[in-house]
């Protein structure tokens, strides 16, 4: 149903009564309905409500008469709560004048034919609902909500309010039985024939008041909110200098200033004189920073606090400083951490130890304990670490020169000890020979007074007490004579190559060994490229070293303790260390013109070694070119032999020739050159 179509429910109501219907007639000065108005569902118990919040209102409407009541159609569903009456704490009335208006039109059609049977005169008609009454339950209620009242009636006015509704009722009695009208085709539905009413009653439904108010709230301060930059990390501590941005928001009047105040670790006044500004906490520590922010009409922001915390600073770590001693073991030392800030994050590291970890069988005066990192609740972390300190794991290195193991000594020959100890951390504290249980110092006899297999050992032990495993010499004194001479050995390093040359120094080892009285000396020289004097070198083994180039025969002997000669033996030594030379190449860069196309000869290739002699296959030559033209390089014997020419369409043809001679000894020269045939005359 249109709004029109409903517009004189509010104010008209039919009360019918035809013959034999049961309708309410209504009592003089006594309206049929009755009208209570309430606040609505999320209204405060107090009543009173902030300005800006909705007000909400329940209208009900209720069937008091005792009986049913005939209405215009819609009146069920017609907005009654648009009849409201607000009185403010002034005496003024506020209304809705445009609903007034529209609830005054009636609604009242003609009916031309009942029945299809044409009427002499049309009808004025109304349609009309019945509104239950206790003898037809339920009896008429109707609940109207309205969210917020404010929408339809200006309340914007702070104070008390009083409202009721008040609803003109127009009420009528039937006189005529026929003046319901079941069949009129122009308007379906049961009408009510307005002519035929005789009598009627104007009402008006006024409901009870309903008291509230509106209250405008005080004026509220600025609000300010802060934030910092960068955000704390672990349990609040920023590692750095820390921003603090403050952004105010008024609230009524303009923000006129930031007053932030400091204490703690960093303590200050600044004043920020807009509504947004910064300040920086840079001091390590804990700094409480209370701000307000202050309006241009005196409203001061209730003060509030932020707990800024900087920690920038790595924990403090003390050790035990090495003490300059030596120790046969792994040392440890105890170490202690601290942080004034914000405080170790692992309670261990409040005291702890560190070890050295040097291997067995190494010394050191510069070991280095285990790494621990320390950190603290910031996250500011330093590595605890200790060195210096003297670590000795490796007992003395023994050599025994004299007696020789294994050696054979004549009885009564004179044979003096030489041996030596050798320790590169703590020092030595013993070294010293034993023979026959008693001590042998060095440079002293050995026992060879009678025939028979004899011992002597060498012990020693360093100032941390590392010892070393005993040195235990066996050799054997004869009494027989001794008729064979001894023999020697020669070993050259490098070894010479295949060819028997070779192409750096060598270094000749000679070894001599007898089965008799033992070896006594060795006697050598040379002759060739290198000049050697007779030199003469005790004991078994002497070292030759040959530099010069050439051929050096190297002549040697030995000679026992028993006097008896080895027969003299010889070694050629070849060395070359002279690369071989290359002649017969071209110029560099050199030019080839005309380009006839004919075979030309641009290199005649020898090469030549004064020394070893060039290898076999010397020299080796070879010719590329940068253009692909088969048969234009000939190669025969060393000679090099190309053809002329060039690609039309390319820059020049060039021959790269490559020549590589090689000697015996194995020294190598390599001579590249390049030959170009130019695109033209001008590019020679």
């Amino acid at each position: 149903m249109s709004r029109a179509a409903r517009t004189l429910a509010l104010g008209l109501t039919l009360v019918l009564a035809p013959a034999g219907a049961a309708f309410a007639q209504p009592t003089p000065g006594t309206p049929p309905l009755r009208a209570t108005i309430l606040l609505g569902p999320g209204a405060p118990a107090t009543g009173v409500f902030t300005a800006g919040v909705p007000i909400p209102i329940t209208v009900q409407i209720e069937n008091v008469s005792g009986d049913a009541v005939a209405t215009t159609e819609g009146f069920s569903s017609t907005d009654f709560f648009r009849r409201l009456y607000f009185t403010d704490a002034n005496g003024g009335t506020t209304t809705n004048k445009i609903e007034e208006k529209i609830h005054a039109d009636s609604r009242v059609f003609m009916c031309l034919s009942r029945g299809r049977v044409l009427q002499r005169q049309a009808i004025p008609v109304a349609p009309i609902e019945v509104l239950a009454g206790p003898a037809t339950l339920p009896n008429f209620f109707r609940e109207y909500q309205i969210a917020d009242v404010r929408t339809l009636y200006d309340l914007s006015r702070p104070g008390r309010y009083s409202v009721n509704a008040r609803i003109p009722l127009l009420v009528f009695s039937l006189s005529d039985p026929n003046a319901i009208v079941a069949n009129c085709d122009q308007v379906p539905g049961t009408l009510a024939n307005v002519t035929a009413l005789s009598g009627s009653s104007t009402f008006f439904i006024i409901s009870n008041s309903l008291e509230f108010e509106v209250q405008v709230p005080a004026p509220q301060p600025p609000t300010t909110v802060a934030s910092v930059s960068p955000p704390p990390g672990t349990a609040g501590w920023i590692r750095q200098a820390a921003s603090i941005t403050f952004t105010a928001t008024a609230n009524g009047a303009p923000v006129q200033r930031i007053v932030v105040q400091t204490s703690g670790a960093q303590a200050g006044v600044q004043t920020i004189s807009s509504a947004t500004g910064s300040i920086t906490i840079a001091a390590d520590g804990q700094t409480s920073v209370a701000y307000h922010a202050e309006d241009a009409a005196g409203g001061i922001e209730a003060p509030q606090v932020l707990i800024v915390k900087i920690d920038g600073t790595t924990p403090s770590v003390a050790c035990q400083a090495p003490d300059g001693l030596w120790h046969a073991a792994d040392v440890s030392v105890a170490c202690t951490a601290t942080d004034p800030g914000s405080g170790l994050a692992s309670p261990t590291d409040a005291s702890f130890s560190l070890s050295t970890s040097v291997p067995a069988g190494t010394e050191t005066a510069s070991a280095s304990t285990g790494t621990r990192p320390v950190c603290d609740v910031a996250g500011n972390c330093t590595t605890a670490v200790v060195g210096g300190f003297m670590i000795d794991r490796k007992p003395p290195a023994i050599t025994v020169t004299v007696p020789t193991p294994g050696a054979v000594y004549a009885v009564g020959q004179s044979v003096r000890a030489n041996y030596g100890c050798l320790d590169g951390g703590s020092g030595l504290k013993s070294c010293a020979g034993t023979q026959n249980g008693a001590p042998v110092a060095n440079d002293n006899l050995v026992d060879t007074a009678t025939p028979g297999t004899k011992t002597f050992s060498v012990a020693s032990r360093d100032n941390v007490d590392n010892v070393a495993p005993p040195i235990t010499v066996t050799y054997t004194v004869q009494t027989a004579s001794d008729n064979t001479p001894p023999v020697t050995t020669a070993a050259a390093a490098p070894p010479p190559n295949a060819n028997s040359w070779n192409s750096a120094d060598v270094t000749v080892t000679l070894t001599a060994t007898d089965i008799g009285s033992g070896v006594k000396q060795i006697t050598y020289s040379s002759t060739g490229a290198q000049t050697t004097p007779s030199t003469v070198v005790a004991g078994h083994t002497a070292t030759v070293q040959v530099t010069a180039e050439g051929l050096t025969t190297l002549t040697w002997f030995a000679q026992d303790v028993a006097g008896n000669y080895e027969v003299a033996r010889q070694l050629t030594v070849r060395i070359d260390k002279t690369r071989p030379s290359i002649a017969g190449m071209p110029a560099a860069d050199c030019s080839i013109w005309p380009p006839n196309g004919q075979m030309v000869r641009i290199a005649t290739v020898t090469a030549g070694d004064a020394l070893s002699g060039l290898a076999a296959g010397s020299p080796a030559v070879t010719a590329t070119s940068n253009e692909s033209d088969p048969g234009s390089i000939a190669i025969s014997g060393g000679v090099v032999m190309v053809r002329a020419s060039r690609l039309a369409g390319g820059s020049g043809r060039v021959y790269t020739i490559t020549a590589t001679a090689a000697d015996k000894a194995g020294n190598t020269t390599t001579v590249t050159r390049t030959c170009t045939v130019p695109h033209d005359q001008g590019k020679k």
